[in-house]
């Protein structure tokens, strides 16, 4: 049976680091990774209900066969009722809206790994994807992989992974996908 799962509507652009942002060329992306605070993936009672950062104005819907976070889930992006985006996720999938493009993450909850990718939600077209840094490849048989993504401004997004194997943040070029920045957190004794 399938059963839909809301998801809240957060309208304001979160940021993504503790130090001060600011747009412009230039920017020394890498530096801002090595200084990035660490931020969880969300978890808790509101797990699936907030994964979207910010929908742009767009509806979303999500229908999951299961309230199990590992379930497949068929992710819709409307305007005005009608479906410009659907992909697979699961009720852990991230994302967010920015102009008219929709950012979201390809990730399994029992493996390592995370792919972003960015959507043009009027031309109906996929602008790029991008496989992230993150750890590395990991040789495992147990798992846990949970993601935050968040906006950081015009220019970036920040990528939060917590992996069984470590955790990571990883800035991305909205434009290119291309990552300028990637931090592997070190463990704390």
């Amino acid at each position: 049976m399938n059963r839909l799962v809301p998801f809240c509507v957060i309208s304001t652009a979160l940021s993504a680091v503790a130090a001060p942002l600011v747009v412009g060329k230039g920017r020394d992306y890498q530096k801002m990774a090595d200084e990035a605070s660490w931020k969880a993936p969300e978890a808790g009672e509101d797990f699936r209900r907030c994964l979207a950062r910010d929908t742009g104005g767009y509806q979303v819907e999500a229908v999951a066969s299961t309230m199990d976070v590992l379930s497949d889930t068929t992710i819709r992006v409307l305007d005005g009722g009608t479906e410009v985006s659907t992909w697979q996720g699961h009720q852990g999938s991230v994302f967010f809206i920015r102009d008219n493009i929709l950012y979201h993450t390809d990730y399994c909850t029992i493996s390592s790994g995370c792919t972003v990718i960015a959507f043009d939600l009027k031309a109906k077209k996929k602008l790029w994807k991008t496989e992230l840094k993150g750890l590395g490849p990991i040789s495992h048989s147990k798992y846990r992989n949970l993601v935050r993504m968040d906006q950081v401004n015009g220019e970036v997004l920040a990528v939060y992974g917590q992996e069984s194997a470590g955790r990571y943040v990883e800035f991305v070029e909205l434009k290119t996908g291309k990552t300028v920045g990637n931090k592997v957190f070190k463990d704390e004794k």
